[in-house]
């Protein structure tokens, strides 16, 4: 990036009156937080996909669960704090903040 062109977002940023501001805070939280709900959904998909159902029938997967295997661990998500630093950072350039978002959720869920 042009360091021109960082400049010229950071002037545009200071023209807007606080409501402006907070909204478009709050717009790109929201977004955050879908590409986090889409990535859970892509890893439940991928999940599905892994499991023997389509080989051995819905059953064998139920007798599995009951015996240990195939345990789901919890989804750890990001956290207010998380949210906040990754808008910070990345202000302005909506792909590179959702290569973080998703590089966070990797970390904290493997």
């Amino acid at each position: 990036m042009n360091p021109s062109d960082k400049y010229e977002q950071i002037k545009d940023i200071k023209r807007l009156n606080p409501v402006e501001l907070e909204a478009m805070v709050l717009h790109h939280k929201q977004q955050i937080k879908d590409i986090a709900e889409h990535l859970l959904e892509l890893k439940q998909f991928v999940t599905m996909q892994q499991q023997p159902t389509k080989l051995f029938g819905p059953n064998l997967v139920g007798v599995l669960n009951a015996a240990g295997f195939y345990k789901k661990e919890a989804w750890v998500g990001l956290t207010g704090v998380e949210i906040n630093h990754i808008f910070a950072a990345n202000v302005g350039h909506p792909e590179r903040m959702m290569k973080e978002v998703e590089a966070k959720l990797k970390e904290k869920n493997g």
